[in-house]
């Protein structure tokens, strides 16, 4: 995967974290890295500037939102597109907090430290799985619910590795639509 043409936000309030998840950025290849440290800052910058990668820590001080509120945000007003990589990052590993973040749906959560080599494999996945299922991320964004469930069904009948993930997918659209 080619990271060169990526554009990055990493919203992390710790700034010694900050500038090391920067630097793992540059070193992968990425050119353009935006740093914010607050919620806040992220959503108004997501409403002039669109982004491929955001990388966001979880706990973003007393005074923030936090990484949950911010992913729902983002989400809710349209503010990412359908093919963007949102990775949640935490240095608290506590079951809760892993089970907390999974429900938000992030593309992937990673527990403080890692590596380089682990993040840069979850991007790629992450990306992978985006533009498998791009059609119908775009479909869902747009609020035709019923063209999403379609599509996907199509996509249960070939075999890859996202099935599991397109029947989640299914299972939360056709309760939208009233039909469990």
């Amino acid at each position: 995967m080619q990271f060169s043409n990526k554009q990055v936000l990493i919203v992390e309030d710790q700034r010694p974290f900050l500038l090391l998840l920067k630097g793992l950025m540059h070193s992968m290849g990425v050119s353009d890295v935006v740093t914010k440290s607050s919620a806040e800052q992220a959503v108004s910058l997501c409403k002039k500037h669109k982004f491929d990668i955001i990388i966001c820590d979880l706990h973003l001080g007393a005074d923030n939102k936090n990484g949950y509120e911010l992913i729902e945000e983002l989400r809710t007003g349209s503010l990412i597109s359908p093919t963007t990589v949102f990775i949640l990052i935490s240095a608290d590993s506590a079951r809760p907090i892993v089970l907390g973040s999974i429900e938000r749906r992030p593309d992937d959560f990673l527990i403080k430290p890692f590596s380089q080599v682990q993040l840069k494999s979850r991007i790629v996945r992450a990306f992978q799985k985006r533009e498998f299922l791009k059609e119908a991320y775009t479909l869902i964004n747009k609020g035709e619910l019923n063209s999403a469930i379609d599509h996907i069904e199509a996509l249960l009948d070939a075999p890859f590795h996202y099935k599991g993930h397109c029947e989640q997918l299914l299972v939360e659209l056709y309760w939208r639509i009233d039909q469990p």
